[in-house]
């Protein structure tokens, strides 16, 4: 997830060069906003605390050795979903 952030970030910054070149004046770069800190919250009733990342399945070392397809063959639905469940609620995790 860190990289897709960067990414945007990085994108955002050249896109901003693009617009300082293009336009023949010089913008200074907003400086970058101090990251977040999230408060402990309490698990809301109902809502479980979630679990550690689910393990990526890996395709067999024969299999992929042999080949250029993906080594790493995702996560199913339901494990996708909740990883997103967990990764929303990032303030209940340690």
């Amino acid at each position: 997830m860190a990289s897709v952030i960067e990414a945007v970030a990085v994108g955002k910054r050249a896109a901003w060069s693009i617009d300082n070149y293009l336009s023949g004046q010089t913008h200074r770069f907003p400086p970058s906003k101090p990251r977040l800190r999230l408060e402990k919250t309490a698990v809301p009733e109902g809502e479980s605390v979630p679990t550690d990342r689910p393990e990526m399945v890996l395709a067999p070392v024969k299999e992929r050795s042999r080949n250029f397809e993906e080594a790493e063959l995702g996560l199913s639905e339901r494990q996708a979903v909740d990883e997103a469940r967990r990764c929303l609620r990032c303030d209940l995790t340690e």
